[in-house]
């Protein structure tokens, strides 16, 4: 077809353009490669050479067990008995060399610095691999299974390290053999191989091209993931410096909003502004989840390998904690960027220390004279130090007073990324300089939902009313009698009706157990609150009590919205305090401040809440029906009769006692 020009046949294709080829000619010349070659520094080159796993040691002792002593038996008994001094030195040599790398897990530590390895690596190869390797070829007169075994050697070092340095080694080897037997024994072994050079010439040529196609498929491997390995470590300097640049561009504008000035503002203003620089300097998003202190040391360690971090650090583990509730990823996270900053400093070759001790965090509560709220915590300590700084009793930490760390560096960047994931953890962070280089102690909640609500979570999400939501029945029909009810009062309705329309929007398409929409709650806690009081504030704080604790909705964004007074009735009746970072209490820490209830209304507030809950606590699961019984009839009930509200004492006390007596 292609001959005669018939279809289906192969077609000349016509050249339009001249092509180059790039490999072909930014190709280097050979004076190129010489001076490339002068520039290489023999310790960074033999320190590219070192194996990245411990084990490759004991592996490496295991095969030149397996190839010595292979040669050493198929050595014949003529050249045992003539060269035995030479035999009883290999015999020996090599079994003594290889019980040192087995044994290398317990090497002192200044056997295992990387400079030394540097050079005994390359060195054990060259004496084990190809020194004995071309002795007990020669002494075997080239016989083809010591041949084999040399060229087994020669791929394996390829394997394990650069070509040309496996290269430089094989040659060396077999010309110190060479110079050994002339100058030692006198027999020339150019002779020998001349005599012999017919040994299976066609199977010598196969195994040198298989060499030869294992020798450039590692090199074109090796090359390409060292070439991507630098793209990406420049890549990742350049992210570096420009997010640095951002950072500082950004601490410029913030340092605009400094304290002393914000202070100018009155204090709704200024609130809301220290709320806004928190978000945007601090704020990170947590994904909390389970994970043991064991399981957690065990994926910083494998994250410490792949970074190549000599010699690993040493781990003090004193806390007995079982599990940990922490952002796992963030924590690891800022084990690493600790443990590579502060290795920086070492002025030792000794491994770090990482302390893992029990500690207690502790937070101021508002409204709660001289409370402290304490939590069990972890202290991590990465120090060059040989022990571990004394614990403090309580490591008190300010939820309004966020950890700052501006970068001078691009190292520093790291210290930025540190604080800004303790402070998202509720934590405590310090720095202490000691004589031996740093020290880093992190203090974070062994739980940190005890102190940190999933509203934290919602801080950024976009929040938006659901249609759907707002057309369902009941909805519709308690918002009108709401309203309804309001007409006759001296209440300013277009408050009313702006907190509503709050109310539908932060709480979105949010439901509650039983289905409905979960603002048709507040706005029955309002119907409930109007038999009692019909007081503008207290209305208001109905409408909006539930919005700081479950939305990304502040405090102070209540007070700019609907003034001071209904801010403090919200914040009385929320089981969170609604500092810069919001902290979670416990019902018994909630009831302890709501017993100091400088406003009755803020304590109607509540009972109308908990009232409500309790007629709609059916769809809620037994235990837990329960549990809120317990307390309401141990608390809110005795609150109600204190209050004189009989009437709500009585439904309590009537709806507490039906679900206690309750088996299903």
């Amino acid at each position: 077809h292609y001959l005669l020009g018939e279809p289906g046949g192969w077609k000349k294709k016509e050249q339009e353009e001249e092509v180059i080829d790039i490999q072909q000619a930014y190709s280097r010349t050979w004076k190129e490669r010489v001076v490339a070659l002068k520039n290489i520094k023999p310790l960074p080159y033999l320190e590219k050479n070192l194996p990245n796993k411990a084990y490759y040691y004991p592996l490496l002792a295991f095969y030149l067990l397996a190839a010595t002593y292979t040669s050493l038996y198929n050595l014949s008994y003529a050249a045992q008995t003539e060269y035995l001094a030479i035999y009883r030195t290999i015999q020996y040599s090599v079994l003594i060399i290889t019980t040192g790398l087995m044994a290398h897990p317990i090497w002192p530590q200044p056997l295992k610095h990387k400079h030394f390895l540097a050079w005994l690596w390359p060195l054990l190869i060259w004496y084990n691999l190809f020194f004995v390797g071309s002795m007990l070829v020669i002494m075997s007169q080239f016989q083809s299974d010591q041949v084999l075994i040399f060229m087994l050697n020669l791929v394996m070092t390829v394997l394990l390290i650069h070509w040309p340095l496996a290269l430089t080694l094989a040659l060396g080897g077999l010309v110190a053999a060479i110079l050994l037997f002339r100058g030692a024994m006198g027999v020339d072994v150019i002779a020998t191989i001349a005599t012999t050079i017919s040994f299976q010439v066609t199977y010598g040529l196969l195994l040198f091209s298989s060499f030869l196609i294992a020798l450039f498929r590692h090199k074109q491997a090796r090359n390409q993931l060292a070439a991507r390995h630098q793209l990406l470590e420049k890549t990742h300097q350049e992210t570096n410096t420009r997010l640095l640049e951002a950072l500082r561009c950004r601490e410029e504008l913030l340092q605009e909003l400094h304290p002393d000035e914000v202070a100018l503002f009155d204090n709704t203003t200024a609130g809301y502004i220290n709320q806004v620089i928190y978000r945007v300097r601090n704020y990170l998003r947590l994904e909390v989840a389970q994970i043991t202190l064991n399981h957690l040391l065990e994926e910083v360690m494998a994250a410490l390998k792949l970074q190549d971090l000599q010699p690993l650090p040493k781990i003090l583990k004193k806390a007995s904690y079982q599990g940990l509730q922490i952002d796992i990823d963030r924590i690891k996270q800022l084990l690493v960027n600790s443990i590579s900053y502060v290795k920086g400093y070492q002025k030792h070759s000794r491994p770090l220390i990482v302390g893992l001790e029990e500690a207690t965090l502790g937070y101021e509560v508002s409204y709660m004279k001289d409370y402290i709220k304490k939590i069990g915590a972890l202290k991590i300590t990465i120090t060059t130090d040989n022990q571990l700084p004394p614990t403090k009793e309580l490591y008190k930490v300010i939820p309004d007073q966020p950890v700052n760390h501006l970068p001078q560096s691009e190292e520093d960047l790291a210290l930025v990324e540190n604080a800004r994931i303790v402070d998202a953890h509720y934590g405590y962070i310090e720095t202490l300089q000691v004589e031996t280089g740093c020290t880093q102690i992190y203090v974070i909640p062994v739980n940190v939902r005890a102190v940190r609500g999933k509203v934290m979570e919602l801080l950024r999400e976009p929040v938006a009313a659901d249609p759907v939501q707002l057309k369902h029945p009941l909805a519709i029909q308690l918002e009108k009698e709401l309203l309804d009810k309001l007409r006759d009062t001296d209440m300013d309705l277009a408050l009313i009706h702006q907190a509503l329309k709050t109310i539908k929007k932060y709480h979105g398409s949010v439901k509650r157990k039983s289905g409905e929409p979960f603002f048709t709650h507040p706005i029955a806690v309002a119907l409930i609150l109007l038999e009692y009081t019909q007081d503008q504030a207290a209305v208001l704080a109905a409408l909006l009590h539930d919005t700081v604790e479950d939305t990304s909705l502040t405090l102070a964004q209540l007070e700019a919205m609907f003034g001071a007074t209904v801010a403090f009735l919200v914040r009385k009746a929320t089981n969170l305090e609604d500092k810069v970072r919001r902290l979670n209490l416990a019902d018994h820490e909630n009831i302890q401040r709501l017993t100091h209830y400088e406003d009755t209304r803020a304590a109607l507030v509540k009972l109308s809440d908990r009232l409500h809950n309790m007629r709609t606590i059916g769809s809620m699961p037994l235990a837990k029906q329960r549990r809120i019984a317990n307390e309401t009839i141990s608390f809110f009930v005795p609150m109600a009769k204190n209050l004189g509200l009989e009437a709500m004492t009585k439904e309590l006390e009537s709806l507490s006692l039906a679900v206690l007596s309750s088996k299903k």
